[in-house]
C-alpha cells in the first residue's frame, strides 16, 4: 500500500489492523472496544473487533458484530457474506443460508456465496445457479480466485451427479487458477536431515500439557480435534501458527535449522512463553490442543519444547486423503494439493517422517486410524483419551456439539457428527487416479498400507 493510501486510513484503524496482523489479537481487541465506546457504528472497527473475537474463539460475539454490520449496511453483499461464513463456522446452517441468500440477491454472480449455498443445499446440475457458476468460469474479467471457487463448486455438482471424469476436469481447472507451489527436492532434503540430525530429548516433566493433532490435511485432524475439544479439561487453539513461529525463533537463536536441540533451559523457557503468547489462550483449562495438520513435520521440535506433550497423527486411506485434497479449494495454502503426483509425494514424506518420530519418541506419538475412529467411535475414543491422559467423557462422542467455531475446510462434515461417509470416497474415481497411485508407489504400497491400517484396531 502506498504512503498516500495509508494516509487516508484513520490512525486507529491502522493501529488495530497492525496488531491483528502481528498476532497481538487481545491488544487489538482492547483498542477496538475502546473506539467502539466512542463510535458504536464505526464499521471498520466493528469488522476488526469481529475478526479479533473470531480469532480468539468467541464466534458468537463475532457473529453478533457481523450481523450489526449487515443490518446497518444491508446493501453490501460482502457484509452478508462475512456474516454467512461466521454462522457456518458456528454450525448455524439456517442463519448461514439466509445471509448467503442476501449476498446473492445483491450480487448474483458472487462465486463465494454461490459456492457456500451449494454446500448447504446442493444445486441441480442443469439449474439456474449452476449456469451462473459456469458463466463466472467463462468470464476472464473475473479475478482468478473467484473463477477457481466457481470451478470447484461445479466439480462438487458433477461429483453429486456421479460424473467423476467431469468432476475431475472442474477440480483441475480450479487448481490451475489457485496459487501455490510444491518442491519435492526440498521436502526430501528436510526428511533426510530429520532422520540424520534429530535426537529425542531426555525424559523430563513439567510445563503445560499439550496435545498436537497432526497429519496430512483432510486426514481427519478436525474431527479428532473436535472430539478432544469436547472434554472439559481441554481448550483448543485450533489451527495456530504458534509452534511454527516458536520454531522460527528457536532456529534464529541457534543459528541453524537443527541447532535448537542444544539450547539451554533459559532459552527453552523463553520459547515456551513465546508459544503461549502466540497461542492466545482463552481459558484456564489444563490441557491445550493444537491442530495444525502440517505440524506433523515439526513433532520433534514440539517434543523438546513441551516435555509433557502427546502427539496424534491421523492416518486415512491415502486415496481418500489425496482425492479430498485435490477436490478441496484451499484459497492460498497447500500448494502440494494442485497435482496428484505432488500429493502422493508429500504423503510418502509425511509417512516416513512420522515413522522416524515414532521410533525416536516412542509412546508419545500415536498413529490414529481414521477408519477405526469412525467405525467404532467408543473404542477408538477411549484409546485416544488414554493416550492423551484424559479421563473418559461422554461428550467426546458428539463432536458436532463442540462449542465455538470450526475454522477449517471440514467444518460442514464435523457438524454432521461421526460417520463413515468419508470412507472409500476414492472408489467412485477408480481408474482416474493413476498419477496419485503411481506417486504413492503403486498397488503394492496400497496393499501394504491397508494391512497396517487393519492391524490398528483402535
Amino acid at each position: 500500500m502506498s504512503g498516500q493510501a495509508q494516509a487516508t486510513i484513520p490512525t486507529h484503524h491502522r493501529s488495530i489492523q497492525e496488531k491483528i496482523e502481528t498476532g497481538q489479537v487481545k491488544a487489538a481487541l482492547a483498542e477496538a472496544l475502546q473506539w467502539l465506546e466512542i463510535d458504536p457504528l464505526d464499521r471498520q472497527v466493528l469488522d476488526q473487533a469481529a475478526t479479533c473475537y473470531r480469532t480468539l474463539g468467541d464466534g458468537k460475539t463475532a457473529l453478533s458484530l457481523l450481523r450489526v454490520i449487515s443490518q446497518h449496511w444491508p446493501d453490501d453483499p460482502q457484509a452478508w457474506g462475512r456474516a454467512g461464513a461466521m454462522a457456518l463456522l458456528l454450525g448455524d446452517r439456517e442463519g448461514a443460508a439466509h445471509a448467503y441468500e442476501q449476498a446473492v440477491k445483491l450480487k448474483p454472480r458472487s462465486a463465494h456465496a454461490l459456492a457456500a449455498l451449494n454446500r448447504l443445499a446442493p444445486f441441480q446440475r442443469d439449474g439456474r445457479r449452476a449456469r451462473l457458476l459456469r458463466q463466472i468460469t467463462r468470464n476472464a474479467g473475473y479475478p482468478s480466485g473467484e473463477r477457481a471457487v466457481a470451478w470447484n463448486a461445479l466439480g462438487r455438482i458433477e461429483d453429486r451427479a456421479e460424473r467423476p471424469r467431469a468432476a475431475l476436469h472442474c477440480f483441475s481447472r480450479a487448481k490451475s487458477l489457485s496459487p501455490g507451489q510444491y518442491h519435492p527436492g526440498a521436502m526430501e532434503a528436510l526428511l533426510e536431515a530429520q532422520k540424520a540430525l534429530y535426537h529425542a530429548p531426555k525424559p523430563a516433566s513439567g510445563g503445560a500439557r499439550l496435545i498436537f493433532v497432526v497429519g496430512l490435511p483432510r486426514s481427519g485432524t478436525t474431527l479428532t480435534e473436535s472430539i478432544l475439544a469436547c472434554h472439559p479439561q481441554v481448550q483448543s487453539i485450533g489451527e495456530s501458527y504458534a509452534l511454527q513461529e516458536s520454531l522460527a525463533a528457536a532456529r534464529h537463536l541457534a543459528g541453524d535449522a537443527w541447532g535448537w536441540q542444544g539450547l539451554d533451559e533459559a532459552q527453552w523457557k523463553a520459547l515456551r512463553q513465546h508459544f503461549l503468547e502466540r497461542a492466545e489462550l482463552l481459558s484456564d483449562a489444563p490441557v491445550i490442543v493444537s491442530k495444525m495438520p502440517m505440524d506433523c513435520l515439526n513433532i520433534g521440535y514440539a517434543a523438546h519444547l513441551w516435555p509433557e506433550a502427546r502427539f496424534v497423527v491421523m492416518d486415512r486411506h491415502p486415496l481418500d486423503t489425496g482425492l479430498s485434497n485435490f477436490t478441496t479449494h484451499f484459497h492460498d495454502t497447500h500448494g502440494f494439493s494442485k497435482r496428484f503426483d505432488w500429493i502422493g509425494h508429500l504423503t510418502r514424506i509425511v509417512e516416513e517422517a512420522t515413522q522416524d518420530y515414532r521410533e525416536k519418541l516412542g509412546e508419545r506419538v500415536r498413529i490414529q486410524s481414521y477408519r477405526a475412529l469412525v467405525q467404532d467411535p467408543p473404542a477408538a475414543i477411549a484409546a485416544l483419551l488414554d493416550h492423551t491422559r484424559l479421563d473418559w467423557c461422554d461428550a467426546c462422542l458428539t463432536p458436532e456439539r463442540r462449542p465455538g467455531g470450526i475454522r477449517t475446510a471440514s467444518l460442514i462434515q464435523v457438524r454432521e457428527g461421526i460417520n463413515q461417509s468419508g470412507l472409500g470416497t476414492w472408489k467412485a474415481y477408480n481408474g482416474l487416479l493413476d498419477p496419485l497411485v503411481a506417486a504413492l508407489g503403486g498397488d503394492a504400497y496400497l496393499d501394504a498400507w491397508a494391512a497396517r491400517d487393519a492391524a490398528r484396531e483402535e
